[in-house]
């Protein structure tokens, strides 16, 4: 098994540091190889023409890269690749599990988003995935993300478009397995949890099941606010 991230290598944020250090020590405890990759590398794989169109909206080229670089390395001959987001946090390593055998050789996180008043809403993420060799969805997927935005750039379109929601409507159609280990963390629950409440922590233990990591949602979160729940999950 091969564990993969990526982040820039220039002004890294101390929690993004903090953060990507947990997935690494997990993946060393698990026996597993670690590496991650510049931006450079995870966009190696992206045709020019996906890059143009998508120019500065790096969520959606990252949802690209991340299957670009999965089946390089599936290629190379690693039985199993597991990708997970900058902005993922190993909080109970012992909890951290991934299926010892998936159904079709591939998984995504299940989302269990958490807002405030305790409504939940539930999907799929891609801040955790994971391939094996002959799956049938890892190509096609990217050829998905290619011919998505090769028919739509140019259209105002959804940043979660190639991730999240285009997850969340395959899985309505095909079933396929979800990985509960890794938790997601709405702004709305961080702000609770700094200010010392727990409510929504709950409602994200009961509904969520057992976690074992948590992802930061970087793109919703200050670094201020995302260092200090980092802190307050690492106890220090």
């Amino acid at each position: 098994m091969i564990v993969i991230q990526s982040y820039r290598s220039e002004e890294v944020p101390e929690w993004i540091t903090r953060s990507m250090g947990s997935v690494r020590r997990w993946a060393e405890e698990c026996g597993a190889l670690y590496r991650s990759y510049g931006d450079a590398e995870l966009l190696a794989g992206i045709s020019d023409s996906f890059k143009g169109k998508l120019s500065g909206r790096w969520p959606m080229l990252a949802d690209l890269g991340r299957l670009k670089l999965a089946q390089s390395l599936l290629a190379d001959g690693h039985e199993r690749v597991v990708w997970l987001d900058a902005d993922v946090l190993v909080v109970e390593p012992s909890r951290m599990s991934l299926p010892a055998k998936l159904d079709g050789g591939f998984a995504f996180g299940r989302e269990v988003w958490v807002e405030e008043g305790g409504k939940v809403h539930r999907g799929v993420h891609n801040a955790v995935c994971v391939f094996e060799p002959g799956n049938p969805f890892l190509n096609y997927y990217a050829h998905a993300c290619e011919r998505i935005i090769a028919q739509h750039a140019g259209e105002k379109l959804a940043p979660q478009l190639l991730g999240p929601k285009f997850l969340k409507m395959q899985h309505s159609l095909l079933g396929f397995p979800l990985i509960d280990s890794v938790a997601m963390l709405s702004p709305d629950l961080v702000r609770e949890r700094l200010s010392g409440g727990s409510r929504l922590w709950r409602v994200l233990e009961r509904e969520a099941g057992e976690f074992g990591a948590v992802n930061l949602c970087h793109s919703l979160l200050g670094n201020g606010e995302a260092l200090e729940i980092v802190e307050v999950l690492q106890g220090k």
